[in-house]
């Protein structure tokens, strides 16, 4: 994040606000998650984490880890109630599939076996980028 650019994220219309000023023109080439905190007062942390190379499905291990790396971050240098949000890019359509649903699924179970707290993830592609609401997660099988 920039000087110019400081969100403030109170609300989940402000977080999908963040998410499409920080994506600018949808575009991708290969599967990313992006990570920033959110404290309390809703001002972002200036500093985005990019996971990069992901596979199509998720890797358990690498969000485990992900997120007991967050854990610690807070734990030792975040306000109480500082949450975490999420956003899942991958290249091609705007179709929503089985790997953006187990991504999700996987993101936020990490999350809740680290005691994080979290925004809702969100998901974009090269056509559109949304928020994974609980109806999409609720088949991660």
């Amino acid at each position: 994040m920039t000087e110019q650019y400081s969100p403030t994220v109170r609300t989940q219309a402000d977080l999908d606000a963040m998410w499409r000023h920080l994506m600018g023109p949808l575009g991708f080439g290969y599967r990313r998650v992006y990570v920033v905190f959110v404290p309390p007062d809703g001002r972002v942390v200036p500093h985005i984490t990019e996971v990069s190379d992901l596979t199509e499905l998720p890797d358990h291990e690498l969000a485990e880890n992900l997120l007991t790396m967050c854990a610690d971050l807070i734990d030792q240098q975040m306000p109480i109630g500082t949450r975490v949000a999420f956003l899942y890019a991958r290249p091609g359509g705007p179709d929503f599939t089985h790997a953006d649903r187990r991504w999700g699924a996987v993101l936020l179970r990490a999350a809740d076996q680290a005691f994080v707290p979290t925004w809702p993830v969100h998901l974009a592609n090269d056509h559109q980028l949304r928020v994974l609401a609980p109806d999409d997660l609720a088949h991660p099988a």
